[in-house]
């Protein structure tokens, strides 16, 4: 049984309230001084006076107490990072500095000695065993021995002593991140040769791996961040393959009793609406914290970096983006019969979920304010089922989710020039003139030329990864 010591009360100060829309006002409880938690795209400062940096890691939240970890400043060439550290807070917005938990100095078993790439560390706990471990893409700085660091320590604070390096499966392992599921059952969850996120069990110590890949999604992705809402119902978001530079993000969903193992992964639609969506806000996924409000429900967060790739001080200068993840209209069913050979994916259920991003404010760019114990289901949100919004609404979230699709795939189509055979162009016009239909019969726009470059692209693209099925978009009434 592998899990963290127990937790205390959460500590509902400072998190996310204007960024959800509401008001100070309606709290359940008296007013309380407003403190800024994170700036979007900002690099928060300690309480030494230093820039927090703990990039492509996670929250920990222990007796009150929460706990920031990730990579140290990256520094050129090759924005490389030395160590892992460490930061706590008991109120989300004030960060006092635990140090480096782990060093590069510490690994052994790499073709050569450092420097290392280090990157992605996640951390759960091993109740059975009572230690925690830290996982990390490990690598040389030319990516040229992509493989997973294993470290382990009897505190959060370290420092973690390093157990091995690998390549799981003997396969090229780059982003990745770990999943510990209410049963304690842990899962690795890496980019495999950049073709695929692949999902492999964690032995029952939680330093190596129990078996070979046991679910991967459909195509490549990177920067993936595992979460679960409800019994059964289990979500990754990731990121395409631009390098620093960010692009839109990509939900996976799986209906699962048995875990992240032997489900098929379904490629949902646009989780980012809006001015900044196309690119995630200028982020990367890199975990999502499920927060606890004070009557025991649940509030996720994203957490993603924001490389700065383009900016002032580059990589080095890297901030980070917490947006609220918010529940909204649960389709009826999320996949065709074909795709799951005569069984439907499963209906909407009231813990089942489209996810989308809480939009940073324009007139408000500082999160503050206190999360009380505000009514945040999807009922009290007025979220409804696209089946019951009227076909001019229905029709206008189809449009959406299209023009989106083509937006990602023609990107994904055109960075692998990708060699299409004519039968599977054939086949995407079909495709595009039946989604024209749909949206004509709508009275919504189309491309009047079926054999339009970029769209057609887009659809031989899905054609030729065979994953039609998993880009099912809401159903028009």
């Amino acid at each position: 049984m592998c899990r963290p010591p127990a937790s205390g009360i959460w500590l509902l100060t400072n998190l996310l309230l204007h960024i959800l829309g509401l008001s100070c006002t309606t709290a359940s409880f008296g007013p309380q001084p407003e403190t800024t938690v994170l700036t979007p795209g900002s690099i928060p400062i300690d309480t030494d006076g230093n820039q927090v940096h703990a990039h492509g890691g996670a929250l920990i939240e222990m007796d009150g107490i929460f706990f920031w970890y990730g990579t140290s400043q990256k520094q050129p060439p090759g924005w490389l990072s030395t160590d892992i550290n460490l930061y706590s807070s008991e109120d989300l917005a004030e960060w006092r500095n635990e140090g480096s938990i782990f060093n590069w100095q510490s690994i052994v078993g790499m073709p050569t000695g450092p420097p290392y790439r280090i990157e992605r560390p996640k951390i759960i706990w091993c109740e059975e065993f009572h230690y925690w471990v830290l996982w990390f893409h490990l690598d040389l700085p030319s990516f040229g021995y992509p493989a997973v660091g294993v470290a382990k320590a009897e505190t959060l604070q370290g420092p973690f002593d390093f157990v091995q390096v690998f390549k799981p499966d003997g396969r090229s392992s780059f982003d990745m991140t770990l999943f510990q599921d209410d049963d304690d059952t842990a899962y690795l969850v890496r980019s495999v040769e950049n073709s695929f996120l692949g999902i492999t069990k964690l032995a029952p110590n939680y330093l190596g791996l129990e078996g070979g890949i046991c679910a991967q999604t459909p195509f490549q992705a990177e920067a993936p961040a595992v979460f679960k809402h409800g019994p059964s119902s289990y979500w990754i978001l990731s990121s395409h393959l631009t390098g620093w530079a960010p692009n839109p993000p990509l939900l996976w969903h799986a209906n699962s009793s048995e875990g992240l193992c032997g489900t098929s992964w379904y490629l949902m639609p646009q989780p980012a609406t809006g001015p900044g969506s196309e690119t995630t806000w200028d982020s990367q996924s890199t975990a999502v914290f499920p927060y606890q409000t004070e009557d025991g429900r649940e509030l996720l967060m994203y957490l993603g970096d924001r490389w700065n790739a383009a900016g002032p001080g580059g990589v080095a200068q890297a901030g980070y983006v917490w947006l609220p993840l918010i529940p909204t209209a649960a389709p009826s069913q999320v996949s065709s019969t074909a795709a799951t050979h005569g069984k439907t994916h499963g209906t909407a259920s009231q813990t089942d979920w489209l996810w989308t991003f809480a939009q940073p404010n324009a007139q408000q760019k500082n999160i503050h304010g206190k999360l009380a114990s505000q009514d945040i289901s999807p009922d009290s949100r007025k979220t409804s089922d696209l089946a019951e919004q009227s076909s001019d609404e229905t029709a206008h979230a189809w449009h959406r989710w299209y023009r989106s699709a083509v937006r990602t795939a023609v990107f994904k189509a055109r960075s692998q020039m990708l060699l299409v055979e004519a039968a599977a162009r054939k086949a995407a016009v079909q495709l595009l003139r039946q989604g024209c239909r749909l949206l004509r019969n709508a009275g919504r726009g189309c491309a009047s030329d079926p054999a339009n470059k970029a769209e057609t692209f887009m659809l031989v693209f899905r054609s030729s990864w065979r994953i039609r099925d998993y880009l099912k978009p809401p159903s028009l009434p």
